[in-house]
């Protein structure tokens, strides 16, 4: 079984909340991606 979730962040959420970040990184490591909220 596979689930889908989507989310939506400001950029500005994701660098004052780093836990988001953090948690959104462990998802995404099983598909070697990464998320860089200092990126544009």
């Amino acid at each position: 079984m596979k689930i889908a979730v989507a989310v939506s962040y400001t950029a500005l959420e994701l660098i004052r909340e780093p836990r988001l970040v953090g948690a959104i990184n462990n998802v995404l490591h099983a598909y070697n991606f990464q998320a860089d909220p200092h990126e544009q």
